[in-house]
């Protein structure tokens, strides 16, 4: 498809073209072809010679206009949006129209293909959220459409996380449908992808509770609310997080980076084992340097993942900084156990004691941390969700690799001891 739409207008001037028999075997026409490769150029000249093309559908039930909503081409959709306020009435050859009024073409923009989509289920469903946000402002009544899979606009934004456009079809002004797949609600689809709503007094019912049974206030017998998430809540300020975030991040690598080439116990001077670590045969090395490429991956992972964060969107911002917390979890633990392991390896041999000393105060900085959480915030939602969550169970995680350490490089001293 090359675009030439000086070759188009010769050949339908010479050839006398009907432009809308010139389909293909999915029965596509020229519109929708154009449509699929987003050639601005060619869809105008494609218009301005034969308008009606914008109404015909594929076999697929699809007109031009779902086709470019899939394929997120937005200047096509605003090109398509343009030619409907354009025409003042549909040509006399149109009868194929689904349309309540046909007097108005705009209808058009409602009609639905066989899967029972319009555009803005296409444009959802593929999460082309630029695209959904202008066919709502073109015409809010697509927000009341549901397709055959049962699914309305707003159940679609739920599922896939798409903030923005659930803001706007609440703010559209109009009537909107919140039926979901299987009868589902949107607050189903929130808790099954694992979004909640961003506000800070409510609440998400968890999904699995959904099928208890409940009494007249319509409680069960499990605990059923689950806090939001911090970063949902309205106001706050992603771009200075993604910005201490990044800082910490680089900071880490930075720390870890170094400490991958200064290896505890040094490199050995003499041939034939020249620039080779000494210790490298201990196992607390190796948990060493394990644990510190841990650290410098995340925390290199997370500072990418910041700076690509703060370049995208909103809704990419706010998802990313999310699952940033995971890595920064496990860089601030693999850092921890990082520094026990390097000193236990340096100071084993000559002082055990110290060795052990140094490893159980390592231990204790997740315990601390867990009782100074649990005893000062008595108990507060935040409090409880680092109890439950990720920090929780990087602690015992983070416990378990340094005791068993010491166990063995304990057994390992016994014999020379002797």
């Amino acid at each position: 498809m090359s675009g030439d739409t000086n070759s188009m207008r010769k050949l339908v001037k010479e050839d006398q073209l009907d432009l809308t028999l010139q389909l293909t075997l999915q029965s596509n026409n020229a519109l929708h072809i154009v449509a699929q490769h987003g050639h601005r150029t060619f869809a105008e000249a494609l218009l301005a010679l034969s308008p009606s093309l914008l109404f015909r559908s594929n076999f697929d039930g699809d007109l031009p206009l779902h086709v470019a909503a899939r394929g997120g081409h937005m200047v096509l959709v605003d090109v398509f949006i343009d030619s409907l306020k354009n025409i003042a009435n549909p040509d006399d050859e149109i009868t194929d129209l689904e349309s309540t009024d046909p007097s108005m073409p705009q209808a058009v923009w409602l009609k639905i293909n066989l899967k029972g989509n319009t555009a803005l289920h296409e444009a959802m469903r593929f999460r082309r959220t630029k695209v959904a946000m202008a066919l709502l402002g073109f015409d809010p009544r697509l927000a009341d459409g549901l397709n055959h899979a049962g699914e309305s606009p707003l159940y679609l934004a739920c599922e896939l996380r798409m903030m923005v456009v659930v803001e706007s079809i609440f703010s559209c002004g109009s009537t909107f449908r919140i039926e979901g797949l299987n009868g589902r609600t949107p607050l189903h689809a929130s808790s099954i992808s694992g979004h909640f709503a961003r506000n800070d007094e409510t609440y998400c019912l968890d999904v699995s509770e959904l099928g208890e049974s409940r009494d007249s206030q319509f409680q069960t017998q499990k605990p059923q609310k689950f806090r939001i998430h911090p970063l949902n809540r309205r106001g706050v300020d992603l771009k200075s997080f993604c910005e201490t975030m990044s800082l910490v991040a680089v900071l880490l690598a930075t720390i870890s980076f170094a400490a991958a080439f200064t290896l505890p116990g040094g490199y050995n001077s003499d041939d034939p084992n020249k620039g080779h670590a000494t210790l490298i045969k201990r196992l607390a090395l190796k948990a060493f340097l394990l644990s510190d490429t841990i650290t410098f991956c995340s925390s290199l992972t997370l500072a990418i993942l910041m700076l690509c964060g703060t370049l995208g969107d909103l809704v990419f911002l706010r998802s990313t900084a999310i699952w940033c917390e995971l890595l920064l979890t496990i860089s601030l633990y693999g850092s921890l156990v990082a520094f026990g392991t390097g000193v236990y390896v340096v100071i084993s041999d000559q002082c055990m004691w110290l060795a052990i000393v140094v490893l159980i105060m390592v231990c204790s900085v997740p315990i601390i941390f867990d009782e100074i959480t649990r005893i000062s915030s008595k108990m507060t939602p935040f409090a409880i969700r680092l109890q439950k969550g990720l920090l929780g169970q990087s602690m015992k995680r983070s416990i378990d690799i340094v005791q068993n350490t010491v166990m063995v490089q304990y057994a390992d001293s016994e014999p020379s001891s002797t």
